[in-house]
């Protein structure tokens, strides 16, 4: 069995060479076995170069084709119809594979030639401070295999043709659209699965995808730019929809794997893209793009939405709300302690509650603690716990807050926090256990954990780089010794060795220093080891 590599390349004179080099130093015969095609796509730099060279010392194996510049698909394209492989396999110039890469594809296309076309290997992102597990490889830890694309396991979707290789009969049935620049690969390997729904999985080998530094001066036709108008024209509508309208066409319902795919396109485009296409669109550009995205969402059932593990619960409430244009959250019920919409549950106060702490300070002889609380406590009734029990002398004010709109897809808040202020005495005799709870049917449901607000919230100089914390705290305990007129803070949480230092260094503290107003000392040794604000 014969694999054709096809290879599109531009600029990328720093690591077309390793790229080459992983192939050709591969486990099987390289002469033997593969066959790589590069298709030059009117590089500027010493790419061409590289790609004439490796042809000449391969000649039998390496097929160089230069074209004027067109773009990754039409290159793409080239090499499909040139290659002469059986399988034909995708890697991108500024990438490589491992060694027992393509071993691996040909052990697998050969004990399970029937019934699947297609097959990926593992991706894991390297380069710029970067070696880690794509989170999407958690469907190869059941090992090699052949999955149905129907089962809802395709949350865990694997978009990019890189590090795809299909039978070359049904590769080259198909093209990638040349008027798509955006996730044109999405597009091209959604097609070919449609065609038996079935995809390898193959746990042999990894593909290393390098990750750019933003001033990097290589520019792989591959990547596209948040901030530019065809990321928000491409994608949504020649990618998205376009699947999920086809697939609908040809099952008669949308396949789940389609769904998730949308889901994870969506996840990139609008959750983690820090640009906000109001700034890039104009009005009536801007009104189509939300006219596309309900009309993506509406081909997407509430299930997916829910179970899509790669969502959070307030971008999978932000989905929902555009989809049925309604706040989901206002409509919703608590029952049992949680909550609950159309069926499903969106969340369980007794296990997900978070409440994030942003500034810890004392005033007089009361403790002032600020934050928020993270998920959905309009629904119920927030308290502070003093002891295990409500007190009048405790003061607690509550502000609804939503997430700045920024880059809100459409009219609704991507979020909303409730802000809170929290004064509680100091009792000069008693070991003061704070904890935060709501109040659902009379019964206090105590939150699971006590958070500090990320780092990026907060100026760098209030933070001591003294004391690490980044656990969740169950409870914080202040016990004053009245006979020595000292205070001791404990935390309750897991006994992991930050945990465990931040205490002991603590306690030291508290042993040995004679303040005349150990409250303050306390409070502020106990601000620096939740890693919040010291309000002085």
């Amino acid at each position: 069995m014969r694999l054709s590599i096809v290879i599109p390349v531009y600029n990328a004179e720093m690591y077309l060479e390793h790229c080459l080099e992983s192939i050709i130093k591969q486990s099987i015969s390289f002469q033997h076995y593969i066959e790589v095609v590069l298709v030059d796509d009117g590089s500027k730099d010493r790419s061409s170069f590289i790609c004439q060279e490796y042809s000449q010392r391969f000649p039998d194996n390496i097929q160089y084709i230069r074209q004027k510049n067109a773009g990754a698909s039409t290159a793409r394209n080239v090499g499909i119809r040139s290659a002469r492989g059986e399988i034909i396999g995708f890697v991108d110039a500024d990438d490589y594979i491992s060694k027992d890469c393509l071993a691996g594809v040909v052990d697998f296309f050969e004990s399970s030639s029937e019934g699947v076309d297609a097959a990926i290997v593992r991706v894991i992102q390297v380069g710029h401070g970067s070696n880690t597990e794509r989170s999407i490889n958690k469907k190869f830890e059941n090992g090699t295999r052949v999955v149905d694309l129907h089962n809802s396991e395709w949350f865990d979707i694997s978009p990019r043709v890189a590090p795809s290789f299909i039978k070359a009969n049904v590769a080259k049935s198909y093209e990638f659209a040349t008027d798509v620049r955006i996730y044109e690969d999405s597009r091209y390997l959604g097609e070919v699965l449609s065609e038996k729904m079935k995809l390898g999985v193959i746990a042999q080998g990894a593909y290393y995808n390098r990750k750019h530094d933003e001033n990097d001066s290589s520019i792989s036709i591959t990547t596209g730019a948040s901030a530019e108008k065809r990321f928000y024209t491409d994608s949504p509508e020649g990618v998205s929809l376009y699947l999920l309208e086809s697939s609908k066409k040809k099952f008669g319902h949308i396949p789940s794997y389609y769904q998730y795919l949308a889901i994870y396109e969506m996840l990139w485009r609008v959750f983690h893209n820090l640009n906000d296409p109001r700034t890039i669109l104009d009005s009536k550009a801007h009104a189509k793009y939300q006219l596309i995205n309900k009309k993506i969402l509406a081909n997407i059932d509430d299930d997916s939405i829910i179970k899509y593990e790669g969502l959070s619960r307030w971008q999978k409430v932000y989905l929902l709300n555009i989809k049925h244009e309604e706040n989901i959250v206002e409509a919703a019920t608590v029952d049992d302690l949680t909550l609950n919409w159309n069926g499903f549950e969106l969340f369980d106060y007794s296990k997900n509650l978070q409440v994030m702490i942003t500034h810890c300070y004392s005033v007089g002889s009361k403790l002032v603690i600020k934050g928020y609380y993270v998920d959905f406590i309009e629904k119920v009734q927030p308290v502070i716990l003093v002891n295990g029990e409500e007190h009048e002398e405790v003061s607690q004010v509550l502000n609804h807050n939503a997430v700045p709109p920024s880059r809100n897809l459409l009219e609704y808040d991507m979020c909303r926090h409730t802000n809170f202020t929290a004064e509680i005495p100091l009792l000069s005799s008693k070991r003061l256990t704070i904890e935060f709870a709501t109040k659902i049917d009379d019964q206090y449901v105590k939150a699971p954990g006590v958070f500090v607000a990320p780092r990026w919230r907060l100026p760098k100089a209030n933070w001591s780089n003294e004391y690490i914390f980044n656990r969740g705290v169950n409870n914080i305990v202040i016990a004053k010794n009245v006979t020595t007129n000292k205070l001791i803070m404990y935390v309750s949480a897991k006994r992991n060795r930050a945990t465990m230092l931040a205490y002991k260094k603590f306690k030291s503290f508290a042993n040995n220093y004679n303040a005349k107003n150990p409250a303050q000392k306390a409070v502020i040794k106990l601000a620096y080891i939740i890693r919040s604000r010291l309000i002085k």
